[in-house]
């Protein structure tokens, strides 16, 4: 009868481990939910010098990939910059690295901020490259902001 009682005490001893696990899962599982999806992505690539960000730009476009072009605007702008329709992607990365391959001055806006120019037009690209702490890195919430100026006119 003692062996019962053991086992009986044992086992109920287990269910309530095995509750108590399910139970953190659970409100592990809630938390994660609530985090938003930027909280997991890659940080945003940064550069000793805003020279070497354009010639990484360039390396971006040249590839036809997304994932390089992420690194460089950042994860949660992808709709800004990734295309669904593949060669409509193709053909706009070919024309802003033949404009790049024409032009490409980077024009000091202040201290810390610069502005690359490109192609036989000048057009300045929307998006900056700012510093911070010493590392340089394209300012893209700045630059989204600013296409949609550009495309409402």
């Amino acid at each position: 009868m003692h062996l019962i009682f053991t086992i009986q005490k044992e086992a109920n001893v287990m269910y309530l481990l095995n509750s108590s696990f399910a139970l953190v899962r659970r409100i592990m599982l809630a938390l994660l939910m609530l985090l938003p999806l930027s909280a997991f992505a890659a940080p945003q690539e940064t550069f000793a010098t805003p020279e070497e960000a354009v010639t990484a730009l360039k390396e971006a476009l040249k590839d036809d990939g997304n994932e390089q072009v992420l690194k460089l605007f950042g994860e949660e702008y992808q709709d800004l910059f990734i295309q669904p329709d593949q060669a409509a992607r193709r053909a706009n990365r070919a024309k802003v690295l033949a404009a790049m391959q024409t032009l490409s001055v980077l024009h000091e806006l202040a201290s810390g901020r610069q502005e690359l120019v490109i192609g036989d037009k000048a057009w300045p690209f929307p998006v900056p490259l700012v510093r911070v702490e010493q590392r340089w890195h394209f300012a893209t919430a700045e630059g989204a902001e600013e296409l949609l100026n550009r495309y409402i006119g």
